[in-house]
């Protein structure tokens, strides 16, 4: 019979007390998974990160650009000032800028780094059920959410 020789090949009998007890479970990703399909869900989780991906490494070359040619206004040593005061000001805020660039730098490598991961990990799954250890306690969403947070926190710097 083609149906339990299915059955057997995707694994989904090694998750099946997970499945059947999802209410006891810290998040519904069993419910999500087993309502719409591994595939519909996967591909929309594939596609928000890769998005963020995507986006990230649009803001990383803007970025990276500003931090290898920064703007006049940030060059204090060739400026005039009428004071210390002012000196210190630019100064503090050129580092500040500095900063922020470099975290922002940071935060969209990140998002970067975590959205391959994420996509890599799914690729590797051989099975449906392997897929259903990925969502177990939320940890898969936990990696879509981590890319999300670092872009968020990369696009605000």
């Amino acid at each position: 019979d083609k149906l339990a020789a299915w059955l057997q090949c995707s694994g989904l009998h090694t998750v099946g007390k997970w499945v059947l007890n999802y209410r006891k479970h810290p998040s519904c990703w069993a419910a999500l998974l087993v309502l719409h399909g591994v595939p519909e869900v996967t591909g929309r989780l594939r596609a928000k990160v890769e998005n963020y991906a995507i986006y990230s490494a649009l803001f990383l070359s803007c970025t990276i650009a500003a931090v290898m040619d920064p703007p006049p206004a940030m060059d204090c040593e060739r400026r005039d000032f009428d004071g210390d005061y002012e000196k210190y000001r630019c100064e503090v805020a050129k580092r500040v800028a500095a900063y922020a660039l470099i975290a922002s730098v940071a935060m969209h490598f990140l998002a970067i780094i975590l959205a391959m991961a994420f996509v890599n990990a799914l690729n590797e799954c051989a099975r449906e059920s392997d897929v259903f250890r990925i969502f177990a306690r939320g940890q898969g969403f936990l990696a879509t959410y981590k890319c999300q947070k670092a872009f968020r926190i990369g696009s605000a710097c």
